[in-house]
């Protein structure tokens, strides 16, 4: 997915969605200013056709540079985990879709059918285009996001996907037999205290509660003579002594 195609500190998808949205604020801007504020649009789709696109291109150029790019931007740099960034993500597209490219695309529209694809001016069938494309993506973004956030609250209050009270107290039924785990071969000196035998130098640990004895064992019986005393349960104690 695009959301984990990582540049530095920045995923793919909201920067994406800055950089082409800032394009269309941008043709919105032109096309009202060179187009549907001249007095001749004015006259022929009238005054209130022209003031709504007014109010909506400043509505969405506003809520584009205020609110979603800052909701992108915190999604894709500071989210800590992957539903903080999807949720500001949904945010910030949502309130374009509504404040933005819903309306704009409904005046955009009606202009269109009024005047007619072939006198229509050319760069405003290039912005009713980008509108319409940027309408579609969106209107698939929002329907999904919305039915997932939608099903999800539903699922939690009134669902019935519970688990059960014991499902994490079961114990784990391993797939295959477990087998115990290879003797541990010790090489030592003809003294090693982990040899039963202080004249063989090899000796085979069966368990690891003998081998840790082994090794207590082992560790009293090397520093026996640098303490006043070790444990009299050891048979590897020394002598008290003092260096």
């Amino acid at each position: 997915m695009l959301e984990y195609l990582y540049l530095p500190q920045l995923t793919l998808l909201p920067l994406a969605l800055i950089v082409l949205y800032l394009s269309a604020v941008v043709i919105t801007v032109v096309n009202t200013g060179v187009y549907f504020q001249k007095p001749p649009q004015k006259a022929f789709y009238g005054d209130a056709l022209c003031a709504a696109h007014l109010a909506f291109c400043i509505i969405g150029t506003a809520v584009f540079f205020c609110f979603s790019s800052a909701m992108w931007l915190w999604s894709a740099k500071y989210a800590l985990s992957r539903s903080d960034r999807t949720w500001r993500l949904c945010v910030g597209l949502w309130a374009i879709y509504f404040f933005k490219d819903l309306p704009q695309l409904v005046i955009e529209t009606v202009a269109i059918t009024k005047i007619g694809i072939d006198d229509a001016y050319p760069f405003q069938l290039v912005a009713f285009f980008y509108q319409a494309v940027f309408f579609a993506l969106s209107t698939m973004g929002t329907s999904a996001t919305y039915a997932w956030y939608v099903a999800g609250a539903l699922e939690r209050d009134f669902g019935s996907a519970t688990v059960p009270e014991d499902f994490f107290r079961k114990d784990p039924t391993p797939s295959e037999p477990t087998t115990p785990p290879p003797r541990m071969l010790h090489e030592g000196e003809t003294h090693s205290p982990f040899t039963e035998n202080p004249s063989a130098g090899i000796a085979f640990v069966d368990a690891a509660a003998d081998f840790n004895n082994r090794y207590d064992d082992a560790l009293q019986y090397l520093d026996g003579p640098r303490i006043q005393s070790v444990s009299p349960d050891s048979k590897y104690a020394a002598p008290p002594t003092v260096i």
